[in-house]
């Protein structure tokens, strides 16, 4: 049952691939084989990720380690999983403190390709962290030597997930031709592989590069492209980033209406993910594309929702932002807002430049 999921994800069907994982760690389950059980939690874990369920990763990933006598590598691949889906929900302390313990785990002795493995899925979580807490330079680093760790694997869908990480984190550097080209290379990549969630990823990326270089009529195709190929995938969030896309980019057009309604599309999906991050930009969005409309009821109330998810403590600054930006352009100029502009003004070199493409009125 192992091997067909295996099978069944590298020809990029990824919902049959998690089943016959989760009938293999099930089976494990009940002979009580505590190692093979972790190794196919792990597996579904991943594919959770991959899929957006983030509290289903965490579920699974506990159980597999509350059992006796996991492999530490195993055990540092489950820990980096739940850093991951944490660093998702927008819960950074809680993500911080799994990549710790992931880190610790792949430290210990082990044989050396089970270490290299451990450790090459760990430059993946340390650098979703740090892309999370605005460390991009720090992210890339992480990602490419986890990239290298991959290539000497062979692990060809570890390797084009580190490719397009590491174009994102040159992206937010501002380092947008190098970026262009890693990407151009992880299409390849995914394509070769039959990924189409990867593949959506790759393309929403490349829009949001081609919007920050003045060449958004080129973007549409694309983001047609990334939509259907997401829809597959059943990935709520990055469904949300690319209706977020088509609302930015009808914005910038003075397309008013079609960016409300994109905005509220990615409003519905955002609702349907673990991601507060998605939830306040798609908010934010919403809030900005209603006032645009002359919907000022509508506008205030996404402000409301935006502003009360950034209250929490564990969003990222940029989000945090995002969601000051929404109640200075609902507001306005009244006194209300000002407090708020102030802490926006604070927060502003905080933004990295993608962020600056899909709400330019933060910048």
């Amino acid at each position: 049952m192992a091997s067909a999921g295996d099978k069944l994800c590298e020809s990029g069907q990824l919902a049959a691939g998690e089943l016959a994982y989760r009938h293999a760690y099930q089976e494990r389950g009940e002979n009580n084989s505590n190692d093979d059980f972790a190794r196919y939690a792990e597996r579904v874990a991943r594919l959770m990720l991959v899929r957006g369920r983030y509290r289903e990763v965490v579920e699974v990933a506990l159980l597999a380690l509350g059992r006796e006598n996991t492999s530490p590598m195993l055990a540092s691949q489950l820990a980096a999983s739940i850093s991951m889906a944490r660093s998702s929900q927008g819960r950074l302390p809680a993500a911080q403190s799994w990549a710790e313990r992931a880190s610790e785990l792949a430290s210990l002795r082990a044989p050396v390709e089970e270490q290299q493995r451990a450790r090459a899925y760990l430059c993946r979580s340390m650098g979703n962290l740090l892309m999370a807490t605005g460390l991009s330079a720090r992210a890339a680093f992480e990602f490419e030597r986890g990239q290298k760790l991959c290539q000497t694997l062979g692990d060809a869908w570890e390797h084009s997930i580190a490719t397009y990480n590491l174009a994102e984190a040159r992206a937010r550097l501002s380092e947008f031709e190098q970026a262009e080209h890693l990407l151009d290379r992880a299409l390849r990549e995914k394509v070769e592989l039959g990924d189409g969630w990867g593949q959506a990823h790759v393309l929403l990326l490349h829009v949001n590069l081609l919007l920050a270089t003045g060449r958004a009529t080129s973007a549409t195709a694309q983001l047609n492209q990334a939509r259907h190929l997401a829809k597959e995938s059943n990935d709520s969030k990055l469904l949300a980033s690319i209706e977020l896309a088509y609302a930015s980019d009808a914005l910038s057009r003075g397309i008013v209406l079609d960016s409300l309604e994109a905005a509220r599309k990615a409003r519905a999906f955002a609702a349907q993910s673990d991601s507060s991050s998605a939830r306040v930009r798609s908010e934010t969005m919403l809030a900005i594309a209603a006032s645009r409309a002359q919907k000022p009821k509508l506008a205030m109330k996404a402000v409301q929702r935006a502003r009360t998810i950034a209250r929490k403590a564990s969003v990222s600054a940029q989000d945090r932002m995002l969601a000051l930006t929404a109640c200075g352009d609902v507001l306005g100029r009244s006194p209300s807002c000002y407090r708020e502009a102030i802490e926006a003004s604070l927060l502003k070199d905080q933004l990295d430049p993608l962020i600056r493409v899909l709400f330019p009125q933060a910048g």
